[in-house]
């Protein structure tokens, strides 16, 4: 913790101020961050409050009236480490009223293996609202600024926060504003040695072979998962930021509810080019979703 918090009061020429909540830690979180606290009395505020989960906690932080204030938000989670540019380069992107939110990119570190390479193998392009679904994108390497703070505090918390503060935040952004991808590395995402899956080579055929029918598997998997979940999106998506939508977002929405109930709906958004999440895999999921009247 103490890396981090260093790393996030050390940003290169931008003003930071750290709002920080406890989840009712048991640990020595709280003494560690009173100790930041003495030293930098005009830089940290601490609450404290009971365990919500972290999605809630994100999203109760950002409505602070405290928060409002800046020009700027920035997500940290517990194994982040900033590079000092972080906020100086991210900020220089998005000024303006408009509800922006950019994703810069992230080095991963595995705890015995070393660097892992970067968190984004590639620019992370978002069609539609549908697309945070089924290319999420990662909280801690998230900053926006006012005009897309604006909106996510009109929201019912308790309504979003199922979805994980990310998700539906990178939603708003693609149905309100714009998400704008640096390809950048500007954090250090840790992860611990239990999670280091996935390192080993798949050169043979037999590894080939299983590859492809654990992909197989994977894509029934997705089919069982999203049953009904793309149009319960599409429902929030119209109830929590209606005042707001681009006119195209507010009809891919649209169109999805009437699908559920409509045959003739559903062969229309069939072909529709806007019914896309930039995937052959993920495209053939939302359309066997869309067959059976589950999307």
């Amino acid at each position: 913790m103490n890396e981090q918090i260093d790393s996030i009061l050390s940003q290169d020429e931008v003003q930071v101020k750290l709002f920080i909540r406890d989840d009712g830690s048991t640990d020595q979180t709280v003494k560690i961050i009173k100790t930041y606290l003495d030293q930098y009395p005009q830089q940290i505020e601490l609450f404290l409050g009971k365990n919500i989960g972290y999605q809630k906690s994100f999203l109760h932080l950002i409505n602070f009236p405290e928060v409002r204030d800046f020009d700027f938000i920035a997500f940290s989670d517990q194994d982040d480490i900033w590079f000092s540019k972080k906020l100086k380069h991210s900020c220089s992107q998005i000024n303006g009223k408009e509800p922006i939110l950019l994703v810069s990119n992230a080095r991963v570190f595995i705890e015995g293996h070393g660097d892992a390479g970067a968190l984004y193998p590639y620019e992370h392009k978002l069609n539609n609202f549908l697309d945070t679904n089924f290319r999420p994108l990662y909280g801690m390497t998230f900053v926006f600024n006012k005009g897309l703070l604006n909106i996510l505090v009109t929201n019912n918390i308790d309504h979003v926060a199922f979805l994980g503060h990310d998700n539906w935040i990178a939603s708003v952004a693609i149905a309100c504003g714009k998400i704008f991808f640096l390809n950048e590395s500007l954090t250090r995402y840790r992860q611990h040695d239990a999670n280091a899956s996935g390192f080993k080579g798949e050169s043979s055929k037999i590894s080939k072979m299983i590859h492809i029918i654990g992909k197989a598997t994977e894509l029934r998997k997705r089919i069982r998962k999203n049953s009904g979940y793309n149009s319960m999106i599409a429902k929030l998506i119209l109830v929590e930021l209606n005042p707001f939508l681009h006119l195209s977002e507010r009809k891919l929405a649209e169109e999805i509810i009437r699908s559920r109930r409509n045959f003739f709906s559903r062969v229309h958004l069939f072909f529709s080019r806007k019914f896309t999440v930039g995937s052959l895999a993920q495209d053939l999921v939302l359309r066997v979703l869309l067959i059976r009247g589950r999307i």
